[in-house]
């Protein structure tokens, strides 16, 4: 944020003040030095970004002067260089500690970046040294917008509620097979007969619903804590042993810093097929994001977790999951992309053909065709290798999963979008009886209740 962004808190604040009685002679007493009057002529003309550049090519030669680094400051604060301006009055207080025309300064450089709680602590300095009353005033004025921001800083919470139509090409992820072989090695023979009905591709229209639920606590400008809740339940017309019900619940803590946002926490998911008890799981996960410029950002996310099946204790694994991730926004297109890689080895010593380790890649992206109307789509690829061989078919089983989707949004109001979205999953596996293929047309509402 550039100084010219707050108003009337944007000019410095002790330029045309007189010296506070108590500061520091060499600086506040003695006369400019000629050399130095250029630069403070453009200054007082409102000419920051010449002054800047008259002052940076003056830099090598006379950084930790005082006067120049004094005036070194102003310009680069107020032609957007806060990290220069900063540097600056630092070196005059190592020096001058007492020089509280500079701590005024870099008081305010603290507030125009955001950094709230390092600005009130020294513009509550500069006000412990007794400086002229204008001076105060204005001091006063930056700390009543402290106050101001910080007063905003309450909890705020949100509720969202969904509701769609579609059609599941099948509901149940079978193999569209008639029949199965599996070979059996060690005793020298092979088996082989129909698959049943119910093993088949089972196609259905449905229903579905979801609600998700927030809350977030400010601890500071650069810290808040965030809780989640959601649920969602998918209902088959037909086959309601299919029908799909996710529970999740969350916190985390998010931490901001300059260009840089960190975040960890904690999440639960518990997941019901039809009226059994599929799986939960339990995970600790972080991120990092930064950005990189206007369009660009970047980051890297990681998540330690324990999945299980409470009626299937074979299958229970852990997973150790670590990934990056780039997003790209121009205009009206939003892009971002991520590769990760994840470990899950099998929790029962005896069934280690069902741990895994699964790569990934996957593209997501937003493009605003016109005002309130965007196309939406997505592309996944992941390549998931088991740990063992199988001991039904003889075999280490490695899959292909592909995952795409395309859709359209229109947000009817600030509060109502109204979506459709067709999604296509095929699975290709060195075993046959794991591959499908899955298509999926879906029509719906949300609205955002607050």
């Amino acid at each position: 944020m550039t100084a010219g962004c707050i108003g009337g808190l944007q000019a410095p604040l002790a330029l045309a003040e007189t010296p506070p009685e108590n500061a520091s002679p060499q600086i506040e007493s003695e006369a400019q030095p000629e050399s130095l009057r250029p630069l403070a002529e453009l200054i007082a003309a409102g000419s920051h970004g010449e002054a800047f550049e008259l002052a940076s090519d003056m830099l090598d030669e006379r950084a930790g002067e005082p006067h120049f680094d004094y005036l070194y400051g102003l310009a680069a604060l107020e032609s957007g260089h806060p990290d220069k301006a900063a540097f600056a009055f630092e070196r005059i207080l190592i020096v001058q500690p007492d020089h509280h025309r500079a701590r005024a300064e870099l008081a305010r450089t603290h507030f125009l970046v955001g950094n709230i709680s390092a600005a009130r602590r020294e513009f509550e300095r500069v006000l412990a040294a007794d400086p002229p009353e204008k001076v105060r005033e204005r001091v006063e004025m930056f700390l009543a917008e402290i106050e101001e921001r910080e007063a905003v800083q309450q909890r705020s919470y949100g509720l969202v509620g969904g509701f769609g139509l579609g059609y599941d090409s099948n509901i149940n992820s079978a193999s569209d097979l008639d029949s199965i072989t599996i070979d059996v090695p060690e005793l020298g023979v092979t088996f082989s007969g129909p698959l049943p009905d119910e093993a088949k591709p089972t196609s259905d229209l449905y229903h579905n619903w979801g609600l998700d639920f927030d809350v977030t606590q400010p601890i500071s400008r650069q810290r808040a804590v965030r809780g989640t809740a959601g649920i969602e339940h998918k209902n088959n017309f037909d086959s309601s042993d299919f029908d799909l019900t996710t529970a999740d619940l969350g916190t985390s803590v998010r931490q901001s810093d300059g260009p840089n946002v960190y975040m960890a926490g904690i999440r639960g998911r518990h997941v019901h097929l039809g009226s059994d008890r599929l799986l939960w799981s339990l995970g600790l996960n972080g991120q990092w994001q930064r950005r990189l410029g206007d369009h660009w950002a970047g980051g890297a996310f990681a998540e330690l977790s324990t999945i299980r099946h409470p009626d299937a204790h074979e299958r229970d694994r852990n997973r150790f999951l670590l990934g990056g991730s780039a997003i790209f926004m121009e205009g009206p297109l939003r892009m971002r992309g991520s590769l990760f890689h994840a470990i899950a080895p099998a929790r029962d010593s005896d069934n280690k053909h069902q741990g895994r380790s699964v790569t990934g890649v996957a593209v997501n992206a937003d493009w605003e065709l016109a005002p309130r109307h965007s196309a939406i789509g997505s592309l996944g690829f992941n390549q998931v290798d088991y740990d063992e061989t199988h001991p039904t078919f003889g075999k280490t089983r490695d899959d292909t999963v592909i995952r795409a989707s395309l859709g359209w949004a229109w947000e009817v109001t600030p509060q109502l979008d109204v979506r459709s979205e067709l999604r296509y999953d095929e699975v290709d596996s060195n075993i046959d009886l794991f591959e499908f293929d899955r298509t999926r047309i879906e029509a719906g509402i949300k609205y955002r209740f607050f």
